[in-house]
């Protein structure tokens, strides 16, 4: 079994998920990582307005820059859970190296894969893919901080919260296909939350589901638990503003 970790090289989680995958197989194997980082390019406000009234999103622009405005402290509270998360895993490293190449898009990590030629890629954080980076024979499976097809999209676990729906905090694994957090479901599983912070879900969901979905991509074969289906919501960052700040940091400590 050959298998390929994708990662975007910016957070603990990452680097615990590199670790993990050579615990399980030999250094000497030639099993190789992407570190992929994808550089974000400005826009102009107005390609920003273009752009978000095509998705209908003009009143989560607008509710956003008054976010900005008025619940800046808030914002600036949320904005710590990064680092707490990244103390938090940190703890479970122990800076073991494997092999990683750095790209900056998804035409160069497609050119590595090929020349690779694994039976998996494992994705753990990414930027959007298109249906051109997918190659045939080859399962991509994704771990998503979140339950699906209910929560799709970004700060799932953050949403599920805010909505009050407790059983919608945790993880899922699916297969990848080129829609948002679409494809056969693998594994779920929700996360028991009671008295955690918001970072230590975020470390807990992360440490218990990279080590599932690496566990699951070393299978001979992988058979789905769940069909994917349209229902369910998928939140863009646009969707989070000052305003869901202050009201999730007044439901839990960040």
């Amino acid at each position: 079994m050959r298998v390929l970790l994708q990662t975007m090289d910016h957070a603990a989680q990452y680097k615990y998920a590199q670790e993990y995958l050579l615990s399980k197989l030999k250094k000497d194997d030639a099993y190789e990582v992407i570190i992929f980082t994808s550089p974000h390019k400005k826009e102009s406000l107005f390609k920003k307005f273009l752009k978000y009234k095509k998705r209908k999103k003009l009143f989560s622009l607008t509710k956003n820059i008054f976010g900005r405005l008025f619940y800046k402290k808030y914002i600036n509270i949320f904005r710590t859970k990064t680092d707490k998360i990244n103390l938090l895993i940190n703890r479970e490293i122990t800076n073991v190296d494997i092999k990683s190449f750095k790209v900056n898009n998804e035409k160069d990590a497609k050119k590595i894969i090929e020349d690779f030629k694994p039976d998996r890629v494992v994705v753990i954080g990414s930027p959007f893919l298109s249906k051109n980076y997918f190659i045939d024979n080859i399962e991509y499976i994704n771990l998503h901080i979140g339950m699906i097809p209910e929560y799709r999209g970004l700060k799932c676990l953050e949403w599920a919260i805010l909505n009050s729906h407790p059983k919608e905090v945790g993880y899922s694994i699916h297969s990848m296909t080129p829609r948002l957090d679409h494809g056969d479901i693998l594994a779920k599983q929700k996360l028991d939350f009671e008295n955690l912070s918001l970072s230590e879900i975020y470390a807990k969901a992360y440490l218990s589901g990279i080590k599932s979905i690496i566990d699951l991509s070393l299978q001979e074969k992988l058979e789905p638990i769940q069909k994917i289906s349209n229902k369910g919501r998928v939140y863009y960052t646009i969707d989070f503003t000052g305003y869901e700040a202050k009201k999730l940091t007044k439901k839990i400590k960040i």
